[in-house]
């Protein structure tokens, strides 16, 4: 299983325009969007953290099971993960976890806010599950942050069991060659 999708090219692309989702789009964007594009952009006035897809429903589930409401994200399927939107300075606190990458202007390809499961429609492989700026708020931090090592604890005990079932689920050798007349 690869996760280098989750890291990437927020260095490389100086020239990228920003957006800050709840602001009006710029003309240019508002086109794109138009033309049913998914263009590269910075996302300003949020953080954005990646989780890989195999641990994001599971994170979510846990975030809800807890009572707090995810806000909104970017289902990423060419990249394998979902990028959750965060509040400023989410980034300074978010612990090294695996799987997981957080990232101040982070650069995404961002289909248009309408574009979002509930409308059934994708742009390039993505779609919101709620739409940014529509005054929703941002997933809590501090939740998101407790939740990811709860998830991952919880795979790994599901992993192991699966893996000591395997042993028991095998059939027992017979003799070995040269142990036969």
């Amino acid at each position: 299983m690869s996760f280098d999708a989750l890291t990437g090219w927020e260095e490389a692309a100086e020239h990228v325009l920003p957006w800050t989702p709840g602001a009006p789009p710029r003309p240019g964007l508002c086109l794109a969007w138009e033309t049913g594009c998914a263009p590269l952009m910075r996302v300003q006035g949020v953080e954005v953290v990646r989780i890989n897809e195999v641990f994001a429903a599971h994170t979510i589930d846990v975030l809800m099971e807890r009572g707090h409401q995810p806000g909104p994200m970017l289902i990423n399927v060419p990249r394998r993960c979902v990028e959750v939107l965060l509040p400023l300075d989410s980034a300074a606190v978010w612990p090294p976890y695996r799987y997981t990458t957080c990232a101040a202007a982070a650069l995404m390809k961002c289909p248009a806010t309408e574009v979002t499961l509930a409308s059934g429609r994708w742009v390039g492989g993505r779609t919101w599950t709620r739409s940014p700026g529509t005054g929703l708020p941002f997933t809590n931090a501090n939740a998101l942050t407790g939740a990811v090592p709860e998830v991952l604890a919880r795979w790994h005990v599901s992993f192991t069991a699966r893996i000591e079932g395997w042993a028991g689920d095998r059939l027992t050798p017979g003799p070995h060659r040269k142990d036969r007349p």
